[in-house]
């Protein structure tokens, strides 16, 4: 979608989050650190999704108690560059490690959180980085079964701009998330609306069966959306999370 924009403000200033990831190119967003935090999360966002002071991880992360590192992708919001499925993949290795190498960071677990189009680019870190653990969030098992669902219910003056690639290229890339979950070994988290009309949890499912984490643990969220997760769930949700966030807290100080 060269040209193409999704506009927001910057982030207001002491939580401003800038990652360089090529010559020109500097991918902006926020963190958020709490004096109580246990862990620290690496934000990946859904497909058009603006990454703000007021985004839903930073909400997630008022109820538990880990910070928060996240940025926009290339030609969203005030990122650099122009989007590309190519360019959201492709930078997640780069934004955790300049993530990483934080010195806030350091002796800290560091897990990976990807919603929807996020997965991708989380599963990829998570296959190539030692992370703490990673969270998918109404995962795509491919590109084929996820793309169309996610395009085709946007409001019809955002589908031009958030195609990310001609479908038959993008069905045949070899780095689906279903192909990309096998080298995971770091403990894994899925969550799944079964009434999510955007991304289907069978695709959820594919990813979670394929994945290589020997820890790890699916949730089905009854009713629950592909926007709406959290407020379906609620506090069992809530509680699920805090469950698996204990369990890499206690690894990481192990």
């Amino acid at each position: 979608m060269p040209g193409s924009r999704i506009k927001a403000g910057p982030a207001p200033d002491g939580v401003r989050l800038e990652v360089p990831v090529a010559p020109g190119v500097t991918l902006r967003g926020v963190t958020v650190r709490r004096p109580d935090a246990r862990l620290a999360v690496l934000y990946f966002g859904g497909n058009g999704e603006i990454v703000g002071p007021d985004a839903g991880i930073v909400r997630l992360a008022r109820s538990h108690p880990f910070d928060v590192y996240a940025v926009n992708y290339r030609g969203f919001g005030p990122s650099d560059g122009e989007a590309s499925l190519d360019a959201v993949i492709g930078d997640g290795v780069a934004i955790f490690d300049a993530v990483a190498a934080r010195p806030e960071l350091a002796g800290k677990p560091l897990l990976v959180y990807g919603f929807s189009l996020g997965s991708w680019p989380a599963l990829m870190v998570a296959g190539a980085r030692e992370v703490a653990g990673i969270v998918l969030q109404s995962p795509p098992d491919a590109a084929a079964e996820g793309v169309p669902h996610l395009t085709s219910l946007l409001p019809w003056y955002l589908r031009r701009i958030a195609r990310l690639a001609p479908a038959p290229e993008v069905a045949a890339r070899d780095d689906q998330p279903v192909l990309l979950a096998p080298r995971v070994r770091a403990p894994l988290l899925v969550l799944h609306g079964d009434a999510d009309l955007s991304v289907p949890m069978t695709c959820g499912r594919k990813v979670f069966a394929a994945a290589g984490s020997q820890d790890k643990e699916f949730v089905t969220v009854p009713g629950g959306g592909h926007i709406d997760l959290w407020e379906v769930g609620g506090e069992a949700l809530h509680g699920r999370l805090a469950g698996f966030l204990d369990r890499i807290t206690r690894r990481g100080r192990a």
